[in-house]
């Protein structure tokens, strides 16, 4: 990583600086939108906070990790146990 870019990468890293895009991430989930978020770091703090903030209304089911085979399917029946 470059050393002149650290103050930016952790003034993005912190989720405050995304609540105001919150509604709009929202608006576009509804409408089957997928969200991509990117750029130097880990973004699980950003998810999981934005995760959070939606459980307050929403149903929210998170998964860390990848798998490939899962399928809504089967979250759903995993979620009923």
């Amino acid at each position: 990583m470059d050393p002149k870019h650290k103050d930016e990468i952790v003034k993005l890293a912190n989720p405050d600086v995304y609540k105001t895009q919150f509604m709009t991430w929202y608006f576009l989930l509804h409408r089957q939108f997928n969200i991509m978020v990117y750029g130097y770091g880990s973004k699980l703090e950003l998810i999981d906070y934005v995760a959070k903030w939606l459980k307050e209304s929403n149903l929210v089911i998170t998964l860390n990790g990848l798998v490939p085979k899962i399928n809504v399917k089967l979250v759903s029946f995993a979620k009923m146990d």
